[in-house]
């Protein structure tokens, strides 16, 4: 073999390697750009994922605190009625007692007063 042919058969495979290593960069570089995408994409959806949190964080909050506004009303509206029917009671029991003439304090009388 000459070395002519052999620095030709030299060039020719130095030149498919080149073109090869070539492509793999390209393809690498693709890969690269799919992963960065990817990751801006992924990136993206948690600050999305983290304010919708921090939304129903806040809504649910919101809600216990009405919920627990809401139970204390409730507490106060049963005392309520429980203090009216006792009153309603009393003020029953003290009118039965007046019409029939025996007062279950003592009055004053015209004569008292």
């Amino acid at each position: 073999m000459s070395l002519q042919t052999n620095h030709n058969t030299t060039t020719a495979s130095l030149q498919r390697e080149l073109d090869k290593l070539r492509q793999e960069h390209q393809q690498t570089k693709i890969q690269l750009r799919d992963l960065e995408m990817g990751n801006d994409d992924l990136e993206r959806n948690e600050r999305a994922v983290s304010s919708s949190l921090a939304d129903m964080e806040t809504k649910y909050s919101r809600a216990l605190e009405e919920k627990i506004l809401l139970e204390h009303e409730l507490l106060e509206k049963a005392n309520l009625e429980e203090e009216s029917q006792r009153l309603r009671d009393e003020l029953r029991g003290t009118s039965a007692q007046y019409l029939l003439g025996r007062p279950s304090y003592p009055y004053p009388t015209r004569c008292q007063r």
